[in-house]
Parts: structure tokens; C-alpha cells; sequence
């Protein structure tokens, strides 16, 4: 019980805030439901992504790639991530939703593309659970062919949390199938989800090419 509050104030306010998780309408993807290789479904943080296919019916011609190491931007002040940890996270979110040959930089195999990654933001939240400064994560996801060099597929990823005590209203949505609960999302979290909703975006695309009618059929 709150200090100082009436038992019946408190009630109510508790009966208030789980009919609005009732009411409200669920956070879900936006756009098509996709799952990874392996089959299920991760829930990814979508709605943030922006995706740019120059030439789609060259994604049929990519059949392996290779995660190259990230760059971390200058104004990235968070000391514990390192460019070789975020290629890890990276090279098993593709392997888990890519149905292609997914290499790391220092592998010697032979691949059709190259995986770029700019990390533009990556700051975790400060505070309390339900208070504070949001986690904040925006990168760039680049792949080319490795022939010419020619971009196949470019992502463009930026999310910050809100925090639930800037917006009751949303309570509906955090607590929800598809949400992340009262508290904050860490940045790993956002970076991972992130990763994983642009590479089942790329997924999808590249498997509407094969079973995409061609003309005259």
C-alpha cells in the first residue's frame, strides 16, 4: 500500500490501470507476421526500421554472406560493447533467420555479399524501473555484392523506449503479448531486436523473388 493513500484510492487506481491493460490495443509488428529458419517467432521492435531494396531480383543471386565487423560511431560513449561482441550478436541473428550461408570476417569461404553495420547509438537507460533516460539504439545495416560492390539491401534502424511513467496511457501496450513489460528495455535488447526484425525483413524479400510469377506464366 501507498503511504498516506486510502485503501480505496489505491484499489480503485490498481482496477483503473488493469482495465486499461485490458482495453488497450496490443504492440504488435508492423506489417506481415515472419519467422526465422528455425521456425517461431521473436517479436522484434519493427515499427522503427526502414528498408531500402534498390533492385529486389538481386537478392536471389545472394546464397552466402559475411558479417564484417561493425563500425562504432565516436559518440557511442558505452565502453562495454566492442565491435567484436555486436559482429557475434549480428552473425547469429542472421544464421537463426537466413536461409543462406552466413560467414564471419575471418572465415576463408567464398560469398556472394558483404554484411556492413554503422552503430550510430547505443546508449543504455539510467533510473528506475519505471523513470529515467530510455535506452537508445539506431544503426545501419548495408549489404553488397561482393562482384561490384553493388547495395542489395540497406536497413535503417532507430529506437528509444518510452518510459511508462511519460505515458500511462500505453500501459496496455507494455504489459501486452508483444510488449516488454514496466520496466525498460536494456540497449542489447533493443540492438538484438533490432537486428532480428531487419534480417526477417531481408528473409522475406529475398523469398518473394523466388516464388514471385515471372512474366508470360
Amino acid at each position: 500500500m501507498i503511504s498516506g493513500r486510502p485503501p480505496a484510492l489505491t484499489l480503485c487506481i490498481t482496477a483503473s490501470l488493469a482495465l486499461l491493460a485490458a482495453c488497450a490495443p496490443q504492440a504488435g509488428r508492423a506489417g506481415r507476421s515472419i519467422s526465422g529458419r528455425n521456425g517461431g517467432s521473436v517479436s522484434p521492435v519493427v515499427a522503427p526500421l526502414t528498408i531500402q531494396v534498390p533492385n529486389p531480383s538481386r537478392l536471389t543471386s545472394i546464397s552466402a554472406l559475411r558479417v564484417l565487423p561493425p563500425t562504432i560511431s565516436a559518440s557511442v560513449s558505452d565502453s562495454a560493447i566492442t565491435a567484436k561482441g555486436l559482429q557475434e550478436v549480428i552473425a547469429a541473428r542472421a544464421d537463426e533467420a537466413l536461409t543462406m550461408k552466413v560467414v564471419s570476417a575471418e572465415g576463408t569461404a567464398k560469398t556472394d555479399a558483404e554484411l556492413k553495420t554503422e552503430v550510430l547509438t547505443y546508449r543504455e537507460r539510467k533510473g528506475s524501473a519505471i523513470g529515467g533516460e530510455p535506452a537508445t539504439v539506431a544503426f545501419l545495416m548495408t549489404l553488397s555484392r561482393s562482384s561490384d560492390g553493388a547495395v542489395v539491401w540497406q536497413a535503417n534502424y532507430f529506437y528509444q523506449q518510452e518510459a511508462l511513467s511519460d505515458n500511462w496511457l500505453k500501459i496496455g501496450q507494455r504489459f501486452g503479448s508483444n510488449g516488454t513489460g514496466a520496466g525498460w528495455v536494456s540497449a542489447q535488447e533493443l540492438f538484438q531486436r533490432g537486428v532480428m526484425g531487419a534480417f526477417e525483413d531481408l528473409a522475406a524479400r529475398r523469398d518473394e523473388q523466388f516464388v514471385r510469377p515471372r512474366p508470360g506464366t
